[in-house]
């Protein structure tokens, strides 16, 4: 299972050092970083001669594993038999590795004298194969992804441990006042807007 942050930065958020709890951290931490996956639309763990079939229709194709690292091999192909034949040259394309996107390049556009454009990748389901690298490494079980993603993975998991015993109550009172809680798997609102930029770019 993925886990984006570490048990031990999820205790020193937490103020604690016991190993009492070592199980039910670990279980928030792969279900708070599946969650980020799912929202992010994107794998961050690494790997390598990873497959997809992206849309295409556009000049640009975008990928889930996050960051691209290499491109082993691009295929286009209607008849989706995607042989040597099919094969896109690569001097036609280039990586936006921060953003796992691969740009068609710029081509003279004969119909309109004297203006450039985007080539398009063909339109249709499956006729684009992509194989290619990238992800970060994984080391002890913990994938590597940036210092402010794995803060944003801890205090959540932070948050819901804190709430363990809550879970599923919407709201508390008692005699300090009142409680009212976001729902048990939702983002915090400094969580959601930190995870924006490792959102997916889809092409429109």
């Amino acid at each position: 299972m993925t886990q984006l942050t570490s048990k031990a930065r999820v205790k020193s958020y937490l103020d604690f050092s016991g190993t009492g709890e070592d199980s039910l951290i670990d279980i928030l931490i792969e279900l708070v970083s599946a969650r980020v996956e799912d929202y992010c639309d994107r794998v961050f763990s690494e790997e390598t001669g990873r497959i997809e079939y992206p849309s295409g229709g556009t000049g640009i194709l975008s990928l889930k594993l996050f960051p691209i690292t290499s491109i082993t091999s691009i295929h286009e192909d209607a008849d989706r038999d995607f042989d040597s034949g099919s094969l896109v040259d690569s001097t036609e394309y280039y990586a936006d590795t921060a953003r796992s996107l691969v740009i068609r390049k710029a081509s003279w556009r004969r119909e309109v004298t004297g203006n450039y454009g985007l080539n398009k990748w063909l339109q249709g389901l499956n006729i684009i194969k992509v194989v290619y690298n990238g992800g970060y490494t994984v080391t002890d079980g913990v994938t590597g992804v940036p210092d402010d993603l794995q803060r944003l993975v801890a205090q959540q998991v932070a948050y819901l441990y804190d709430r363990r015993r809550s879970l599923g109550m919407s709201s508390a009172s008692g005699g300090e006042g009142s409680q009212s809680y976001v729902d048990d798997y939702e983002f915090l609102k400094d969580v959601k807007a930190g995870l924006q930029k490792y959102r997916r770019v889809t092409a429109s």
